[in-house]
């Protein structure tokens, strides 16, 4: 029963260094996460600026939505008050390609900021090159 746990290497401590190659094997997924943190923020960025493109084009019926929406927000604000109002004020405005695209852009941002900051190289401490005798 106890031979079960005699390849469980023991805990590491703060104390203990890790080795070398544990290091470089770090260091690549961490490149690894900075390279997927660029392919979302090129993949939003560019998907945000298709939708853009794309939707844009049709102003007139664009025109004839936000008359529609606004006769829908000022029904909806005498129905449910002031958040009501925002509700859908908001919702019309999450309908429109500018901040749909906006809001494509800034959840990639997010997410790959998150990977580039998750996936930042880490610097071998410099404990065994400083010298601590007295100056």
């Amino acid at each position: 029963m106890w031979n079960a746990f005699k390849d469980i290497p023991p805990a590491v401590t703060a104390s203990s260094q890790e080795s070398p190659n544990d290091l470089i094997a770090l260091n690549r997924e961490k490149a690894q996460l900075r390279k997927i943190g660029a392919l979302i923020l090129a993949i939003g960025l560019i998907s945000a600026g298709l939708l853009y493109w794309l939707r844009a084009e049709n102003s007139n019926l664009d025109q004839l939505r936000e008359s529609q929406a606004h006769a829908e927000s000022r029904q909806m604000q005498l129905l449910y008050g002031r958040s009501g109002g925002i509700t859908e004020d908001l919702s019309n405005a999450l309908k429109r390609p500018g901040p749909q695209a906006l809001l494509i852009v800034v959840v990639s941002g997010i997410i790959a900021a998150g990977c580039f900051y998750l996936g930042q190289p880490i610097q071998e401490s410099d404990e065994a090159s400083s010298t601590d005798a007295p100056k």
